[in-house]
């Protein structure tokens, strides 16, 4: 993989983890019940697109060479399985 293909896929990741930030930031000041439809469609929106990261991760993590990047991705998917979670958790607690 080249140094410019390399650089891209930093460049997607950080976006990403501003992106999971955010959605973080989110579910932290999520009230269930309370929130308005706005926050709700970004939240849901947000969601989505980590999904789509996530599954681009999955795929170079098998496709990569570079060991520290790989690393990165490793702990980059862990952390966003982490946030989906949570928003299971707040789901669930919406729904009950």
């Amino acid at each position: 993989m080249s140094s410019e293909q390399i650089q891209k896929i930093r460049s997607d990741l950080s976006v990403t983890q501003t992106n999971m930030t955010i959605l973080s930031d989110m579910i932290t000041e999520l009230r269930p019940g309370q929130e308005h439809p706005e926050d709700r469609q970004l939240l849901e929106q947000l969601h989505g697109t980590c999904r789509a990261m996530q599954t681009r991760i999955v795929e170079l993590i098998g496709a990569l060479e570079d060991d520290k990047l790989t690393a990165d991705l490793l702990e980059i998917n862990d952390n966003m399985n982490n946030l989906f979670l949570r928003l299971v958790i707040v789901k669930l607690l919406t729904c009950s």
